[in-house]
């Protein structure tokens, strides 16, 4: 793959790869309806995909038509007939996603998986009062959920592209881990009605032993944080637990139910998305017998890191946390950064630079006095609604890690252009918590993948891990911490 080339691409506001990568995009979603742009692209990676249902027979009349639709809008897909494919959205659909920018998306995904195989399984399900249907489309080097929502008058309200749950994306286990010290076994986190799937890693000696939770970065992100052939939490994982650490990873409540399906329109917050799912985590862990219920530790991950402070407000027994590249700013404050870092070079592009202007506006109201708890999602970064915005403005990162007094380990990629070494300085020179230590690895990126030179979206599409050094680092820290616990805990 041409990585300069396809740095350009993904830059550009029509690239499939900054829609595809897990950026915090969307072709448009019931109720909230986004047009495709690379301006949230910039953020923080994630994937969207929902779980289907089985449909009832009283469904049967609707799931006919809405099958005789997806099977028309799949062919004209197959057939890039992108103006017919429009035909059947609603007004909405019209004025968000007009047929040049689907044809953009779909002509783009070759560059990523290959040439189009065919179309295959079709399901149906209704969520929230839409009614739904999603085509497996199979291409040479991987496979990607066509999802359609449809609205009452069976007109199309939202359109997805999904990589498939099987995908592997290329994936390879990192060398240094050896499969024969631990097993897997699947749990899931609860929190009230919300069931997230997870993965208990544990070394296989049947002891007690401390414990890691993965808490991934801003979006629906799964439970490996995948992106392409990345796959950072299940090398946490793997890394961890051969080293003698249980370690759990679960599904994020967004990436199951959607960023509108976590909570009451109008009132979701931080802790919908996050905080109330860690404790349950928690809660979890300490109900398993090969886990010491005292030397339970937090690893976060970007946004997942800069939350940490108040997951510890939650938690008051944690023997620790760990912070991998976590803003030190407000995320309104790291979001122009990013624009200025990924538009240089495209100041004479009217699409790039107006993609830019509509992410410093949605940045700009989120700190505005006209931001009310009812604001759209499409409105604002991320595309959660202003509840959200109105909770989460308030907290300020850096003075609640200055404030936090739990041993804490900081990890940086020096090449990260995301969280950037702005954010990890103002730690650096504000954080005097002597249980706090600091790690920079000069050639790291966002993922703790390593590279040269400055880090591009286009990075993220080549195969990587989190080296072994990183591993280590972690496990004596945590080692380290343990022993210190303990030789307090024995003398009292």
């Amino acid at each position: 793959m041409n990585t300069t080339a396809l740095s350009h691409e993904i830059v550009k506001k029509t690239t499939v790869a900054a829609y595809i990568c897990r950026m915090e995009r969307k072709l448009g979603e019931p109720a909230v309806h986004k047009s495709l742009g690379w301006d949230k692209a910039t953020l923080f990676c994630v994937f969207f995909y929902f779980y289907f249902i089985k449909i009832t027979t009283a469904q049967v009349d609707t799931v006919s038509l809405l099958r005789t639709v997806t099977v028309k809008v799949d062919s004209l897909f197959q057939h890039q007939k992108y103006d017919s494919i429009t035909t059947f959205f609603n007004e909405t659909m019209h004025s968000k996603l007009p047929a040049s920018q689907l044809e953009s998306v779909w002509e783009g995904i070759p560059q990523l998986y290959g040439e189009f195989l065919k179309f295959d399984t079709i399901e149906y399900r209704k969520l929230d009062g839409y009614w739904g249907s999603r085509t497996l489309s199979s291409f040479k080097r991987g496979k990607l959920w066509l999802l359609l929502y449809f609205d009452s008058n069976l007109q199309i309200t939202g359109l997805f592209l999904r990589p498939s749950a099987d995908n592997d994306g290329g994936y390879e286990p990192p060398k240094y881990v050896d499969n024969s010290k631990f097993y897997e076994t699947k749990t899931e986190v609860v929190t009230g009605s919300f069931k997230m799937p997870g993965i208990l890693t544990i070394p296989n000696d049947g002891l007690p032993h401390a414990a890691f939770i993965l808490v991934q970065g801003s979006g629906a992100n799964d439970k490996n944080e995948q992106l392409f052939s990345h796959r950072p939490f299940q090398d946490l994982a793997w890394g961890l637990a051969a080293k003698g650490f249980v370690v759990l990873r679960y599904d994020k409540r967004t990436y199951i139910y959607g960023e509108g399906g976590i909570g009451e329109t109008d009132k979701i917050t931080i802790r919908d998305e996050y905080l109330d799912d860690v404790k349950s985590a928690v809660a979890l862990l300490k109900t398993k017998a090969y886990i010491n219920p005292k030397e339970i530790v937090v690893l976060g991950h970007s946004q997942g890191a800069m939350i940490l402070p108040l997951i510890a407000q939650d938690n008051k027994d944690l023997a620790g946390f760990i912070h991998l590249a976590g803003p030190a700013r407000k995320l309104q404050d790291i979001i122009p950064d990013q624009m200025a870092y990924l538009s240089k070079g495209y100041e004479n592009d009217s699409e790039t630079m107006q993609a830019v202007g509509k992410a410093l506006a949605q940045v700009k109201l989120v700190d505005s006095d006209t931001l009310k708890l009812n604001t759209p999602g499409d409105m604002l970064p991320l595309g959660f609604p202003g509840s959200y915005w109105l909770n989460f403005r308030k907290y300020d990162p850096l003075k609640a890690n200055v404030k936090l007094k739990k041993p804490i380990l900081y990890l940086q990629g020096q090449r990260d252009y995301q969280v950037t070494m702005k954010d990890w300085e103002m730690l650096l020179s504000k954080v005097k918590n002597k249980k706090a230590s600091f790690k920079l690895y000069p050639k790291l990126n966002h993922l703790f993948a390593e590279g040269d030179g400055p880090s591009m979206p286009a990075e993220y599409t080549e195969p990587g891990n989190i080296p072994e050094y990183v591993i280590n680092d972690i496990a004596a820290w945590l080692g380290g911490v343990l022993t210190e616990r303990r030789t307090v805990g024995s003398k009292q």
